[in-house]
Protein backbone atom coordinates (compact mmCIF):
# COMPACT_ATOMS: atom_id res chain seq x y z
CA UNK A 1 0.00 0.00 0.00
CA UNK A 2 1.39 3.35 -1.12
CA UNK A 3 1.85 5.96 1.72
CA UNK A 4 -0.35 9.15 1.24
CA UNK A 5 2.06 12.44 0.88
CA UNK A 6 1.21 15.38 3.06
CA UNK A 7 -0.17 17.20 0.35
CA UNK A 8 -3.03 14.72 0.31
CA UNK A 9 -3.39 14.62 3.36
CA UNK A 10 -3.94 18.71 4.16
CA UNK A 11 -5.97 19.58 1.15
CA UNK A 12 -6.64 23.17 2.54
CA UNK A 13 -3.55 23.66 3.74
CA UNK A 14 -1.92 23.22 0.39
CA UNK A 15 -4.01 25.24 -1.04
CA UNK A 16 -3.49 28.22 1.18
CA UNK A 17 0.62 27.65 0.93
CA UNK A 18 0.13 27.85 -3.13
CA UNK A 19 -2.08 30.91 -2.80
CA UNK A 20 0.31 32.41 -0.78
CA UNK A 21 3.13 31.76 -3.09
CA UNK A 22 1.70 32.82 -6.48
CA UNK A 23 0.68 36.14 -4.41
CA UNK A 24 4.25 36.38 -3.42
CA UNK A 25 5.37 35.92 -6.99
CA UNK A 26 3.02 38.19 -8.75
CA UNK A 27 4.01 41.08 -6.35
CA UNK A 28 7.85 40.65 -7.09
CA UNK A 29 7.53 40.02 -10.72
CA UNK A 30 4.43 42.42 -11.90
CA UNK A 31 5.24 46.09 -12.47
CA UNK A 32 4.07 48.47 -9.71
CA UNK A 33 0.68 50.39 -10.96
CA UNK A 34 1.72 52.94 -7.94
CA UNK A 35 4.18 54.54 -6.60
CA UNK A 36 4.85 56.95 -3.91
CA UNK A 37 4.38 60.21 -6.43
CA UNK A 38 0.68 59.13 -7.29
CA UNK A 39 -1.64 61.63 -5.77
CA UNK A 40 1.14 64.01 -4.55
CA UNK A 41 0.19 67.77 -5.94
CA UNK A 42 3.32 69.10 -7.57
CA UNK A 43 4.80 73.04 -7.62
CA UNK A 44 3.54 74.59 -11.39
CA UNK A 45 5.08 77.31 -12.63
CA UNK A 46 4.16 78.84 -15.04
CA UNK A 47 5.45 81.86 -17.42
CA UNK A 48 4.23 83.14 -20.78
CA UNK A 49 7.90 83.49 -23.10
CA UNK A 50 6.25 84.59 -26.45
CA UNK A 51 8.52 83.67 -29.72
CA UNK A 52 8.17 84.27 -33.11
CA UNK A 53 9.76 82.35 -36.23
CA UNK A 54 10.01 85.40 -38.41
CA UNK A 55 11.20 89.10 -37.40
CA UNK A 56 8.60 90.98 -39.59
CA UNK A 57 5.34 89.49 -37.70
CA UNK A 58 5.42 91.39 -34.25
CA UNK A 59 4.77 90.19 -31.30
CA UNK A 60 1.38 89.06 -30.31
CA UNK A 61 1.30 88.51 -26.16
CA UNK A 62 -0.18 85.09 -25.43
CA UNK A 63 -0.69 84.20 -21.98
CA UNK A 64 -0.86 80.87 -20.12
CA UNK A 65 -3.68 80.41 -18.01
CA UNK A 66 -4.54 77.37 -15.66
CA UNK A 67 -1.21 75.50 -16.02
CA UNK A 68 -1.63 71.84 -13.77
CA UNK A 69 0.81 69.10 -14.06
CA UNK A 70 -0.07 66.10 -11.99
CA UNK A 71 0.42 62.73 -11.60
CA UNK A 72 -3.08 60.80 -12.97
CA UNK A 73 -4.32 57.35 -13.50
CA UNK A 74 -1.43 54.66 -14.03
CA UNK A 75 0.89 57.31 -12.42
CA UNK A 76 0.96 59.23 -16.30
CA UNK A 77 1.63 62.90 -16.09
CA UNK A 78 -1.00 64.79 -17.34
CA UNK A 79 -0.34 68.67 -18.34
CA UNK A 80 -3.14 71.02 -19.26
CA UNK A 81 -4.07 74.42 -19.55
CA UNK A 82 -5.06 78.01 -21.79
CA UNK A 83 -4.19 79.94 -24.10
CA UNK A 84 -5.12 83.27 -23.94
CA UNK A 85 -4.57 85.59 -27.50
CA UNK A 86 -4.23 89.06 -25.83
CA UNK A 87 -3.11 90.76 -28.94
CA UNK A 88 -5.29 92.63 -31.57
CA UNK A 89 -4.06 90.05 -34.67
CA UNK A 90 -4.34 86.25 -34.48
CA UNK A 91 -1.57 83.99 -33.89
CA UNK A 92 -1.12 80.96 -36.02
CA UNK A 93 0.48 77.23 -35.24
CA UNK A 94 -0.06 77.85 -31.58
CA UNK A 95 2.66 75.75 -29.97
CA UNK A 96 2.64 74.84 -25.58
CA UNK A 97 6.36 73.49 -24.83
CA UNK A 98 6.65 72.07 -21.42
CA UNK A 99 9.76 71.53 -19.30
CA UNK A 100 9.67 68.80 -16.24
CA UNK A 101 12.23 69.36 -13.33
CA UNK A 102 13.15 67.48 -10.20
CA UNK A 103 14.39 70.69 -8.53
CA UNK A 104 16.03 72.65 -10.43
CA UNK A 105 17.73 69.77 -12.44
CA UNK A 106 15.70 69.34 -16.21
CA UNK A 107 14.50 66.19 -17.10
CA UNK A 108 11.80 65.98 -19.82
CA UNK A 109 10.66 68.39 -22.76
CA UNK A 110 7.71 67.68 -25.22
CA UNK A 111 5.19 69.71 -26.67
CA UNK A 112 1.46 69.82 -27.62
CA UNK A 113 -0.68 72.59 -29.70
CA UNK A 114 -3.86 74.03 -28.63
CA UNK A 115 -6.92 72.67 -30.11
CA UNK A 116 -7.11 74.67 -32.77
CA UNK A 117 -3.76 75.68 -33.91
CA UNK A 118 -4.82 78.99 -34.62
CA UNK A 119 -5.96 81.51 -32.22
CA UNK A 120 -7.89 84.69 -32.86
CA UNK A 121 -7.67 88.34 -31.05
CA UNK A 122 -8.86 87.85 -27.32
CA UNK A 123 -9.88 84.60 -27.97
CA UNK A 124 -8.72 81.37 -25.43
CA UNK A 125 -8.18 77.72 -26.30
CA UNK A 126 -7.04 74.80 -24.05
CA UNK A 127 -4.22 72.61 -24.56
CA UNK A 128 -3.26 69.16 -23.27
CA UNK A 129 0.10 66.76 -22.94
CA UNK A 130 -0.11 63.42 -21.33
CA UNK A 131 3.83 61.88 -20.61
CA UNK A 132 2.90 57.72 -20.35
CA UNK A 133 6.08 56.89 -18.89
CA UNK A 134 5.65 55.87 -15.38
CA UNK A 135 9.53 56.34 -14.40
CA UNK A 136 9.37 59.90 -14.77
CA UNK A 137 9.55 61.99 -10.98
CA UNK A 138 9.31 65.65 -11.39
CA UNK A 139 8.60 68.51 -8.69
CA UNK A 140 8.20 71.32 -11.33
CA UNK A 141 6.38 72.17 -14.83
CA UNK A 142 7.10 74.92 -16.44
CA UNK A 143 5.27 76.12 -20.18
CA UNK A 144 5.88 78.70 -22.50
CA UNK A 145 4.13 79.32 -25.67
CA UNK A 146 5.27 79.99 -29.21
CA UNK A 147 3.44 80.81 -32.22
CA UNK A 148 4.28 80.92 -36.31
CA UNK A 149 2.19 83.43 -38.71
CA UNK A 150 3.10 83.12 -42.23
Amino acid sequence: MRKESWFHKHPYLTTIIIVFILAFIYSVFSPSKYTDYEYDKRTVTSFANVNSDFENVGEIPLKIMDLSCEYGEYNWIYVKGRVKNEGSEIADFVKINIDLYDGDKWIESDFTYIRNTDLPAGATDSFEKTWTDDSIKFTKCEAFVTYSNF
